[in-house]
């Protein structure tokens, strides 16, 4: 095959803003796949009222930032 044959490939790459919206986002859909990934194999994780006190406020902050983007 000859050199003149290749069809070149899209250098296109997205940018940093972009990149570094899309970073926590895909970090937390991991997180979440990973719970209910373990809720499917059977693993029940019980949560202490301490845990619980303790995460009250960034379930808040996460449910008001993901709900937006949910809709």
């Amino acid at each position: 095959m000859s050199d003149d044959k290749l069809v070149p490939r899209p250098t296109y790459r997205a940018p940093v803003k972009q990149r570094l919206i899309m970073l926590p986002i895909i970090i937390w859909m991991l997180v979440g796949i990973l719970q209910t990934a373990g809720d499917m194999s059977g693993f029940r994780f019980l949560s202490s009222s301490d845990w619980f006190d303790r995460s009250f406020m960034w379930s808040w902050i996460a449910a008001a930032v993901l709900a937006p983007l949910s809709a």
